[in-house]
C-alpha cells in the first residue's frame, strides 16, 4: 500500500510541475499577443479575426499597370512601417526576456486585380502572369520605401 502511495504521489508531483510549466508558457504567450494587439490602436492596421492577422489599411491607388507608389501615399506607408517595426522589435525583446523562440511572418502582397470588365482576358495565362508580376513589383515597391 505504501508503494502505491509513493508512486501516486510522485506521478501527481510530476503532473503538477508539467501543468505549472504549461501555465507559465501560456502566460508568456498571452503577454506577447497583448503586445501585438497594440496594432489595434493604430489607424494603419486592422485585425481580421477570421484569418488571425493584421492587414495594412492604407489605401494605395496605382496607375493602371503601374507599380510606382504615388508620392501622396508614402508618408502614411512609411509611418505604418515604422509602427510595425517598433512593435516587432518590442515583441522580440519580450520574447527574448521570456526565453521564448517566437517567429513573426510579415507578408507583403501587391494584390494586382484582374480586369473586371473583360472576364475572357482573366483566363489568359499570359495575362495572369502579367498580373502576378505586377503584384510582385508593387509589393517590392512597398518594401523599398
Amino acid at each position: 500500500m505504501m508503494v502505491l502511495f509513493v508512486l501516486s504521489f510522485r506521478l501527481f508531483r510530476q503532473r503538477e510541475e508539467q501543468l505549472e510549466l504549461w501555465a507559465t508558457n501560456y502566460k508568456k504567450i498571452k503577454e506577447l499577443e497583448q503586445a501585438l494587439h497594440r496594432l489595434d490602436e493604430s489607424p494603419y492596421f486592422e485585425f481580421q479575426p477570421q484569418n488571425q492577422r493584421y492587414e495594412l489599411m492604407v489605401p494605395v491607388q496605382f496607375e493602371q499597370w503601374g507599380y510606382q507608389i504615388p508620392q501622396k501615399y508614402t508618408k502614411n506607408l512609411v509611418e505604418a512601417g515604422k509602427q510595425l517595426q517598433a512593435l516587432l522589435e518590442e515583441a522580440d525583446r519580450a520574447s527574448i526576456a521570456n526565453e521564448l523562440d517566437v517567429k513573426y511572418l510579415v507578408v507583403v502582397e501587391g494584390m494586382a486585380a484582374r480586369d473586371p470588365k473583360n472576364q475572357e482576358i482573366n483566363q489568359d495565362p499570359e495575362f495572369i502572369q502579367r498580373t502576378y508580376l505586377l503584384s510582385y513589383q508593387r509589393a517590392l515597391a512597398l518594401t523599398t520605401l
